[in-house]
């Protein structure tokens, strides 16, 4: 094993703030990913809260249809 001098520091630094930064980047990455699921979690449960909404109108127009033909 040879003995670390001062010329070999720049490079530990270059190597040191590399891996700093590809963590930092991972990191940004990994919130990124969780945002992007988040709102795509969020646009599903709208939709199928439309969804349900629109079934339900759907059912009280059907039955309103049906009771108007009774009572005629």
């Amino acid at each position: 094993m040879t003995a670390v001098t001062v010329a070999d520091w720049p490079m530990m630094l270059c190597a040191v703030v590399g891996i700093i930064v590809t963590s930092k980047k991972r990191q940004d990455l990994r919130v990124q990913l969780q945002k992007r699921a988040r709102r795509r979690a969020e646009k599903k449960v709208e939709y199928l809260e439309d969804d349900k909404n629109w079934k339900e109108v759907s059912n009280v127009t059907e039955l309103c249809r049906s009771s108007s033909r009774r009572v005629k």
